[in-house]
């Protein structure tokens, strides 16, 4: 049995990715989930222990998680905000040193930023990332509450701002 003492929380799961068992999790600053294969989480007080098979970056704080042994959508939705452990044992080993390595902007990163197109005119606000298909996109709350779904892609960004937390954007006609 795993001890409270011999643990150490890293992050949080989210919400599953998919009907195939894939979670997203949020894991700490400084923690890097690809140096273990293993993941600690409370469930009624007893400290289990879940086996990474699969691990992908869906920001620079957040990843998608397929675990052995949760096939689908409802098991995953068992660790919907459970708090993620590790084994203290291997601390050096998850925790990264404290560096400027990752300097570069995530698509997750820009969520609150305002989105503006090149005129400067108000797009909204991007309130999520929807990475359910192959193209990425940002989901853009307009100012009379409807949403946008704007390809997260280079070559419509023209300028990220981020002291004031704006993303400027060109983009081909119609699309908006």
């Amino acid at each position: 049995m795993i001890a409270r003492s011999e643990i150490f929380p890293v992050g949080v799961f989210n919400k599953p990715h998919g009907v195939n068992g894939e979670i997203s999790a949020t894991f700490d600053d400084g923690v890097d989930p690809s140096a273990t294969d293993c993941v600690v989480v409370d469930i009624d007080g007893i400290y289990v222990p879940f086996f990474i098979t699969a691990l992908r970056p869906k920001g620079r704080d957040s990843f998608l998680l397929t675990i052995d042994g949760i096939a689908d959508e409802n098991q995953a939705k068992l660790l919907v905000n459970k708090q993620i452990f590790m084994r203290a044992a291997h601390r050096q080993e998850i925790i990264e040193p404290d560096d400027e390595e990752a300097d570069g902007l995530y698509a997750a990163d820009l969520i609150g930023f305002e989105m503006l197109d090149e005129n400067g005119a108000r797009l909204g606000r991007i309130t999520d990332i929807n990475d359910a298909t192959a193209n990425v996109l940002f989901v853009v709350e307009s100012s009379d509450g409807s949403e946008i779904l704007v390809p997260v892609a280079d070559e419509f960004i023209t300028d990220i701002d981020t002291e004031r937390s704006t993303i400027t954007v060109s983009l081909p006609d119609g699309l908006v």
